[in-house]
């Protein structure tokens, strides 16, 4: 009995992963892998389609020394993974989650003893992307939660600020799961081959069974377009900064856009990039990918030159775009309740 423990980086298509499985979870459970509901009802966005933290993210406290956005009590989760595995009745377990990423190496030696003792065999799958597009795209997610600063200085002021200081943490995160379990329980799969079919390619390492599942055509949590980020940067710096970025990433980054977004990096930011970055790629690839695909230091998606001025009419154009699907939304939100037909009162 295996005990697949599914994890990723962001924009490694986690979210779409999860919605899937929360959807095939009959047929899943029908032919020998249980996804099991989330602890206490964490997860549960992935059914009705949204972004989600997955089925598995009271694991995370458990892998991380206890950090959590939210308390869990170490007893009751071991309950709960107790319970998931009679539930099984000898079929395999998927958890997933992103936030099993973040893991302590006493705390992954502690969780893989504890599945050991109860006859399971863990297996990890973690999602990885090539190095700079992997960078941009936690850019992306500081600017969409507008954690931009005003500061030259700091790490967030700007994408070149964030990416001089930017350092891959593949082997970091990988490395607690490699000293406690052998090399052929550690899937390590490069998002960016598999990105076209990813559902049916993550389906093919839980089971030999063909799953009938039609990938959903609505967007969730695309990346801003490059008049979006200027927008999300300058309200990032505001005092509800946040708030404001929030809500409006929340309203507008889960429909489709017509302008297309190329990203381009300077090539001094590039070479220093490279430098910190092609070690741990090299390691990547010789230790985890092992010839899965090869692990790079940017796709052709990422071009190396002079960084674009955004023309000032796309980012007007975007900022009314953005403010006029959040004012949409609040009126929404604070409509009155419509009176049911009936004669008025005197």
């Amino acid at each position: 009995m295996r005990v697949f423990l599914h994890t990723g980086f962001i924009k490694t298509g986690s979210s779409a992963i999860q919605v899937a499985m929360a959807a095939l979870r009959d047929q899943l459970a029908a032919n020998g892998v249980l996804y099991p509901k989330g602890f206490e009802g964490t997860g549960n966005d992935a059914e009705r389609g949204r972004i989600s933290s997955g089925n598995a993210m009271a694991l995370a406290p458990l892998l991380n020394g206890g950090k959590s956005p939210r308390p869990f009590n170490k007893a009751d989760i071991l309950a709960w993974l107790r319970r998931s595995i009679a539930e099984a009745d000898g079929r395999d377990l998927l958890f997933s989650s992103e936030m099993m990423r973040l893991v302590q190496p006493e705390a992954v030696a502690e969780l893989c003893k504890f599945f050991t003792e109860q006859g399971c065999t863990p297996v990890v799958i973690m999602y990885v992307r090539h190095m700079l597009d992997q960078a941009l795209a936690t850019y992306m997610q500081v600017l969409k939660m507008g954690t931009v600063t005003a500061d030259p200085e700091d790490i967030n002021a700007n994408r070149t600020a964030f990416l001089n200081q930017y350092v891959c943490s593949y082997h970091r995160e990988l490395e607690p799961f490699a000293r406690v379990l052998p090399p052929e329980q550690i899937i390590v799969r490069l998002y960016d081959k598999e990105r076209e079919n990813l559902v049916r390619g993550f389906l093919g390492l839980l089971s030999e069974h063909e799953f009938k599942y039609e990938t959903p055509r609505q967007v969730v949590n695309r990346s801003p377009t490059e008049a979006e980020q200027v927008v999300f940067a300058t309200l990032g710096r505001l005092p509800n900064g946040r708030v404001l970025c929030r809500d409006i990433s929340n309203v507008a980054l889960n429909r489709p856009t017509a302008r297309s977004s190329s990203l381009v990096v300077s090539q001094e930011d590039f070479n220093r990039f490279a430098a910190r970055h092609q070690p741990i790629a090299d390691l990547i690839n010789r230790q985890y990918l092992k010839g899965n695909g090869e692990l790079l230091l940017k796709s052709d998606k990422v071009s190396i030159g002079e960084v674009p001025k955004v023309p000032p009419g796309e980012v007007y154009t975007a900022f009314a775009d953005l403010i006029s699907m959040l004012a949409n939304m609040v009126r929404e939100n604070n409509r009155p309740a419509q009176r049911p037909p009936g004669r008025l009162p005197l």
